[in-house]
């Protein structure tokens, strides 16, 4: 299906999703939409979720940034002390927030037919190679950040 903001869908019937490529801060992002195969009405509420967030993606690309790494910056640090493969002194040259959030690489948003979304970012290394995670609804903003993988 073409959607004159989120490009060519695709439905995969068997795993209930529409998956599809959109722009974000002027990179090419993976989207996967979860809907109900039965109620049309959830194909529609997950593209507008979409579509919002693509809409104002300047202001949630800093609100998932600056979450992600207000709750995980602490996290990192402890990773760097125990990295024997780096020359870092987290004591002396921590990682800060304000790298931490630039550092990560968003690779795709998952949004749910109830409306909440995760973004999900490559973590540049800083955990070895994890992903991290922020969920998130329209309505409340970010709501948690971990690393998966």
């Amino acid at each position: 299906m073409e959607d004159e903001l989120l490009g060519t869908l695709t439905l995969d019937k068997e795993m209930s999703f529409i998956t599809g490529t959109c722009q974000w801060m002027g990179k090419e992002v993976h989207i996967s939409l979860d809907v109900d195969m039965e109620k049309k009405a959830s194909w529609t509420r997950v593209r507008n979720v979409m579509k919002k967030l693509i809409e104002d993606q300047q202001i949630w690309d800093k609100s998932l940034r600056d979450f992600a790494a207000q709750k995980l910056t602490s996290l990192a640090n402890d990773w760097l002390a125990d990295n024997n493969q780096t020359d870092r002194n987290p004591e002396k040259d921590p990682i800060t927030e304000d790298e931490f959030g630039k550092r990560l690489i968003l690779t795709e948003f998952a949004v749910s037919p109830g409306g909440r979304f995760t973004a999900w970012y490559e973590d540049d290394d800083m955990f070895w190679g994890h992903v991290v995670i922020v969920e998130a609804t329209l309505k409340k903003g970010p709501i948690s950040a971990d690393i998966q993988g």
